[in-house]
């Protein structure tokens, strides 16, 4: 159930039309009172991905999100991850708490406030100069020390514009990596860019200054020495390079293996007695992940450049 959680983590979550965060957030607390919590589940999935093209949001609606977010694990058997989520909750608006979901929920949600998680490092590659980030609403300026759970980091262009949010888990004695692809600054609008250069007009010779051959019948004519040669493979075969063929097939197994080895940490983290045992299966998903990934780019790069160079 927590890897539904990373699945927000794994892009940048930008939207050409965005939905609003504080209604989804709504929707959600209304299913999981209604106990609908698959509903619920979607409408929160919707609004981790609006993080990414909003406004910054308040320390109270992230809390209301992570509080339906718990109540809903809590529903559905899955205390780990309704005590991480209860954990986010009173880390970043503790006075914040919605009285339907009951006591025996609300003492749950105690118990994980209460318990001390440890810490880990949060670092942004390329730390992006001239951006606004925020980490659970507030700005901050990266590395960062952080409590160790789950958090949303956004960067955008101020408060009121978002360009890329991350919704991610945060182990203990670890750090975490957001890769923003963004620019070192904000893009400029194509407006203010410097126009191109005017090429000027390529000028024709006139026409007493070009010498017109004499027309020949074509069959007097002999063939040059580039003519006589044969033309070169029209089927492209002498160009084709198995290297990188065979390169890009293993790097494919290799990485297909990697991202195997990934999925298969799931059942381990649904295992873990506690917090420390899920930080450290994490750790390993990570790693195979991340090795997948690379691979991944090494075997498409290498398709890529064995095609042109046979066609």
């Amino acid at each position: 159930m927590l890897s539904l959680l990373w699945l927000v983590a794994l892009s940048p979550l930008v939207h050409a039309e965005c939905d609003d965060v504080a209604a989804l957030v709504d929707s959600a607390e209304q299913a999981v009172i209604e106990a609908r919590t698959d509903d619920a589940g979607a409408t929160l999935r919707q609004a981790e991905a609006a993080l990414g093209c909003s406004v910054v949001p308040s320390a109270a609606l992230l809390a209301r999100m992570w509080l339906a977010e718990g109540t809903r694990a809590y529903m559905q058997g899955d205390e780990k991850v309704a005590r991480l989520a209860f954990a986010a909750a009173a880390r970043v608006a503790p006075e914040v708490w919605v009285e339907s979901y009951g006591p025996q929920v609300r003492q749950i949600y105690k118990t994980a406030a209460e318990h001390d998680s440890g810490t880990g490092s949060v670092r942004i590659h390329p730390n992006p100069e001239g951006w606004s980030t925020t980490l659970d609403g507030h700005a901050v300026r990266f590395p960062i020390d952080a409590a160790s759970g789950l958090h949303v980091v956004q960067v955008g262009r101020g408060a009121e514009r978002t360009e890329y949010a991350e919704v991610f888990y945060l182990p203990r004695d670890d750090t975490y990596f957001i890769l923003t692809g963004l620019e070192d600054t904000p893009i400029v609008s194509m407006a203010s860019a410097d126009p191109e250069p005017e090429i000027p007009p390529v000028t024709e010779p006139a026409v007493a200054d070009v010498e017109i051959p004499p027309v020949t019948d074509p069959a007097q004519t002999e063939p040059t020495p580039l003519e006589a040669q044969p033309l070169p493979d029209p089927t492209g075969e002498g160009f084709s390079s198995p290297v990188f063929l065979v390169l890009g097939s293993a790097t494919a197994a290799v990485a297909g293996g990697a991202a195997i080895a990934a999925l298969m940490q799931d059942p381990n983290m649904e295992a873990s007695v506690n917090i420390e045992s899920l930080d450290r299966t994490y750790a390993r998903q990570k790693t195979f992940a991340y090795t997948s990934y690379g691979l991944a780019g090494v075997a498409v790069a290498s398709f890529g450049v064995h095609f042109a160079m046979k066609f």
